[in-house]
């Protein structure tokens, strides 16, 4: 052991090696990330001279809660730094002045990664979710539900888009950052992963696990088709869904519309692709708009029919497109598909949502819709200026077609009553309500099984 310094109050969590390999950084429980240089001093020994590696603390920054994960972009442009509080900073290295705060995991980022190019950075998180965010402005590009359980590492393969992470689950999993596709898993750990490295030209990488092995996997020529991977694993995670069900004890856990099942992941995947048609739409209707600006009066109808032929949802306006696909989601998985919708795609479905309620469209659906977007995504929407303001005015339409359907209610109701007292009467008819009885005759069959049992053990 050359030398042993206190570098932190709290406990010590990341430490990032400069690009330059002049020093480095770290980051503890102690609220602070420190920054260090790497030094030569001379020490006199038996008078000899000898010169040996050291380290200085060149600066302190002070965070606002514990810091988790620490790290340089490949160019030494940008310092990310992730908080306890689920969020992460990035900085500029040099100045240290700041640039972004990512916020959207509802759990601590427990790893980070920067691209090779400084375009892209990929968060991994408790929650089991890894999201990737546009280094230009901070905008999320896409959540995806990664693994079972917290994701511990990310790395992206140097000089390209692609990234592997690694979790809990003692799966290793390949993705593709462009796409945002799943490509390969690796299984072959027993236990956690908890660290993950990549080769320099990304031919092998190395992962440790709680198992106490350290594996070694090496890149093949084997081509792999992703569709084929993904029958593999819709079928795996099928089969395993099936026993589950089968061993679960009661019919409250079998219908518990909170697990994680392979309809709810097809659901999802149905809102998705539905949100990214309408934003093709969107955009193909704005280039088509901003062309007819320029365009002779008289050959609207010839440019009409172009844009209706080249309609990308089937002829249906957008909102009715939006609308049938959610319509399609079972009620019990309404809850899990929209949880892997980003805050990007929210926005967009809190529009239509605004739409759906405007035109009359099932205002019971819309109601659990938005009830179910505000307890995922609350602390989003309320602190963006577009969300908040449309979310004002869903309130005003949605009261609006509330006040409508209680004031129907109320009618009907009033109504049942007079027919009821003018049967009454007319005829030697008698109404009563039979939820009522039916609770009762509940009572007597409880306790009619208690006296039973209550006889059988005497015996």
């Amino acid at each position: 052991l050359g030398e042993s310094l206190e570098a932190h109050t709290g406990a010590f969590w990341s430490m990032s090696l400069r690009p330059d390999n002049k020093g480095f950084v770290s980051g503890g429980a102690d609220h602070n990330v420190k920054f260090w240089e790497f030094v030569l001093i001379t020490e006199n020994k038996n008078n000899m001279s000898k010169r040996r590696l050291s380290i200085n603390i060149v600066q302190t920054m002070e965070m606002e809660d514990d810091v988790l994960f620490v790290l340089y972009s490949p160019n030494f442009k940008f310092l990310a730094i992730s908080l306890l509080d689920n969020t992460v900073k990035v900085f500029y290295a040099d100045t240290l002045k700041f640039f972004l705060s990512l916020y959207g995991h509802s759990l601590p980022v427990q790893a980070l990664d920067i691209s090779t190019d400084e375009t892209l950075i990929v968060t991994a998180s408790a929650d089991k979710n890894v999201k990737l965010w546009g280094l230009d402005f901070g905008d999320c590009h896409r959540s995806i539900f990664a693994h079972d359980d917290s994701i511990m590492q990310v790395k992206f393969v140097p000089y390209t888009h692609y990234f592997f992470t690694a979790s809990k689950d003692s799966d290793i999993k390949y993705w593709d950052g462009d796409s945002w596709e799943k490509i390969l898993v690796l299984s072959g750990h027993d236990s956690e992963i908890w660290a993950l490295a990549i080769s320099n030209d990304g031919e092998f990488i190395v992962s440790g696990s709680h198992d106490r092995s350290i594996r070694v996997w090496n890149r093949i020529n084997e081509q792999v088709f992703i569709e084929e991977e993904r029958e593999k694993e819709f079928d795996n995670m099928f089969e395993s869904t099936l026993e589950e069900e089968m061993n679960q004890k009661s019919e409250k856990e079998a219908s518990d519309p909170s697990v994680q099942t392979l309809a709810t992941i097809k659901s999802g995947e149905i809102i998705l692709e539905a949100i990214d048609l309408i934003i093709k739409e969107e955009e193909r209707l704005e280039d088509y708009n901003e062309m007819m600006k320029y365009q002779p009066e008289n050959s609207n109808n010839n440019n009409q029919m172009d844009i209706d032929s080249t309609n990308l949802l089937n002829g249906q306006p957008i909102e009715e497109f939006l609308f049938s696909s959610v319509v399609k989601v079972r009620s019990n998985d309404l809850s899990q598909a929209i949880l892997v919708l980003s805050f990007s795609y929210v926005k967009i479905f809190l529009k239509y949502l605004n739409i759906w309620i405007q035109k009359n469209k099932n205002i019971e659906l819309c109601t659990r819709l938005l009830v179910i977007l505000l307890e995922l995504h609350h602390d989003q929407i309320v602190t963006h200026k577009v969300t908040v303001s449309l979310l004002h005015e869903i309130k005003s339409n949605l009261n609006k077609k509330l006040n409508d359907y209680r004031n129907i209610i109320g009618y009907n109701v009033a109504g049942m009553n007079f027919l009821k007292r003018s049967i009454e009467q007319t005829k030697d008819t008698s109404f009563y309500d039979i939820s009522s009885e039916y609770e009762k005759l509940k009572q007597k069959q409880k306790k009619k099984k208690r006296k039973l049992t209550h006889f059988t053990e005497r015996d």
